[in-house]
């Protein structure tokens, strides 16, 4: 199959077909060929006479030209403009999906579907895309520090930026394993971790340049989330109950009973050997022993929670499905709704001054929060 031509070539090759049948072949020949008491090509009838032959040659010199009015016509109409460009279509936070927040260097972050990112230096005022090299679905973010942080999502690509965020570039990507990445972390140190889909789990000991792939677990439910506990212990939770630590920077890990068969969706560590895990119909668990026993806490909601954030003093805040907000205390064990008037899902929280910033459909939502400290 041949492909089809532009039309502006199209109408060019049209128009020259007609001239070249006028200028060449059986057309042209004739006009050639006419001559004082000569016959036309082809034989038969009478010569024509000079009125006659100059009546023609006149007609055929018009039909010329309006031939050449058409092209020059057609040119023109699809020949390339140069004036003012047309303004690039903004993309803005509100049309988007966004399933990972964070802070650095000032601003703040978020980021998620079709690989958008977005900035703030205005405490999430206002927000402007910064470039990013792909077009996957972001899930997460962690920063080791106020410059270098990393970017994870789908076809298990991870992104860096050195700069606070202000660019990215791409140091990891393998579409043709299916298997998201939905949760990362970066310490100070400089080592890393990223958990997904399918048991995937991914190693950094550069800030984020580079990453080894690792066995984690025998069977490959999902990793949804991994935390950092004060002394170094980390954490993950998953799919089905999945709960694990790792007390040696994640080189062995070692399964947890856990209390729960359902999936579990975050983690957030609060004080010492303190942890929540939460997830499926509202459920939240608390430890205080590095995750080795657990306790039920009361939600109040059967919907999802997937988003966690501690604020500056020492509060909680956990959001998920059906525009869901819980606000608890310093200690984890207790939760009262929080009322916004919205039914988006929820996927990530920040905070700034008295406001709570709520990351998910239609990008970011600001919900008065009562005065008491933000970070």
């Amino acid at each position: 199959m041949h492909a089809r031509k532009p039309l502006r070539a199209s109408l060019r090759s049209r128009v020259g077909a007609r001239l070249r049948t006028l200028l060449t072949g059986q057309g042209a020949a004739g006009f050639r060929h006419f001559h004082r008491g000569g016959k036309p090509p082809g034989g038969g009838g009478p010569a024509r006479t000079f009125p006659q032959r100059a009546s023609m040659n006149i007609h055929r010199a018009l039909g010329l030209l309006f031939v050449l009015f058409v092209v020059a016509t057609v040119s023109f109409a699809f020949s390339p403009r140069h004036g003012e460009p047309l303004p690039v279509t903004e993309i803005r936070i509100a049309q988007m999906l966004m399933l990972g927040a964070a802070q650095a260097d000032g601003r703040l972050l978020a980021a998620g579907e079709r690989g958008r990112i977005f900035v703030s230096a205005d405490g999430g005022a206002s927000w402007s895309a910064a470039a990013s090299p792909t077009e996957a679905t972001l899930t997460a973010l962690s920063f080791a520090d106020e410059r270098h942080g990393v970017a994870v999502g789908h076809d298990a690509v991870i992104l860096r930026t050195d700069d606070g965020g202000a660019s990215w570039r791409k140091v990891a990507e393998d579409p043709a394993a299916e298997a998201p990445l939905l949760a990362v972390r970066l310490d100070a140190s400089g080592r890393g971790w990223a958990a997904g889909a399918y048991g995937s789990f991914l190693v950094t000991e550069d800030g984020g340049d580079s990453w080894t792939a690792q066995t984690v677990a025998e069977d490959d439910r999902h990793f949804n989330a991994i935390a950092q506990l004060a002394d170094g212990s980390l954490l993950l939770a998953g799919e089905a109950g999945l709960l694990m630590r790792s007390d040696d920077g994640g080189e062995t890990w070692d399964m947890l009973d856990s209390p729960y068969n359902g999936s579990f969706f975050g983690l957030l560590t609060l004080s010492d050997d303190v942890v929540l895990a939460y997830g499926m119909r509202g459920h939240i668990f608390r430890s205080t022993d590095r995750g080795e026993h657990w306790d039920e806490i009361a939600s109040g909601t059967e919907a999802t929670l997937f988003g966690g954030h501690r604020l500056a003093d020492g509060r909680v805040v956990l959001a998920g499905q059906a525009g869901t907000v819980l606000l608890g205390d310093a200690r984890g064990e207790g939760f009262e709704p929080l009322p916004n008037g919205d039914t988006a899902m929820y996927a990530a929280v920040l905070a700034q001054r008295d406001e709570l910033l709520l990351f998910g459909e239609g990008g970011v939502r600001r919900v008065a929060l009562a005065p008491g400290g933000a970070q």
